[in-house]
Parts: C-alpha cells; structure tokens; sequence
C-alpha cells in the first residue's frame, strides 16, 4: 500500500517521508510536486495507492483541489486529504468530493491520527 502525495515544498516532503516511515516502515510514498504529474501517473499507478495527502496550492496549472475532484471524476474512491496553510475549502466543495483536511502547520501525531489508519 502507498500514500499518494502532493506537495511542492521540499522541507515538507522531506518531513511528511521521514514522519511516515518512523511511524510505519512498510507504506511507501509516492510523491509529486504538480498536480499534472499526479493525474499523469494515476492513469497507470505503479503502486496501490491508499490514502492520499495534497497540498492546495502547488505550482503547476493544477492545484490539489482540481487533481482530487478530477480523481473523484474518474471513480477514484480512496480517501483524500487536503492540507494548505490558507483558507479550508468551502464546505460543500469538501463534501461533495468526500475530502478529509489536515491544516497547516500539521503535526506528526495528525498524520499518525488520520492517515496511517487508511493507508
């Protein structure tokens, strides 16, 4: 099993492998730091993918909240997080598309809470 991952800040990604892997050395993690390159791979993932974790805002012509409704679109039906240091998505934009959201700064115990259990 893996977690798909979104982010494009190098230190968080770093932090987000290291915290993963202490907490549990068996999930891999397969990152992307644009969400093109996220849709790119899910139209033949090399991994089962589990739970995924985006970041809003990435760089790129497609942020993590347009990847998550296009995977939804295409039937994906594993659980999504969103992460962003900025506003939490509307309400009914968050529902519709059946998101989780971890805000930032998120702590260690965060992901242990939330995403481990899924992957």
């Amino acid at each position: 099993m893996a977690i798909l991952h979104l982010e494009d800040d190098l230190m968080l990604t770093e932090i987000f492998a290291e915290a993963i892997e202490a907490l549990d050395e068996s999930i891999s993690i397969v990152h992307f730091a644009k969400g093109t390159d996220v849709l790119d791979y899910m139209e033949n993932p090399t991994e089962t993918i589990s739970v995924c974790f985006f970041d809003i805002r990435v760089r790129g012509t497609v942020d993590g909240l347009e990847v998550a409704k296009q995977l939804r679109e295409k039937g994906f039906d594993k659980p999504i997080f969103m992460s962003s240091a900025y506003e939490k998505p509307e309400s009914n934009v968050m529902e519709s598309l059946n998101l989780g959201w971890i805000p930032k700064p998120w702590q260690i115990t965060d992901l242990a809470k939330q995403i481990l259990p899924l992957a």
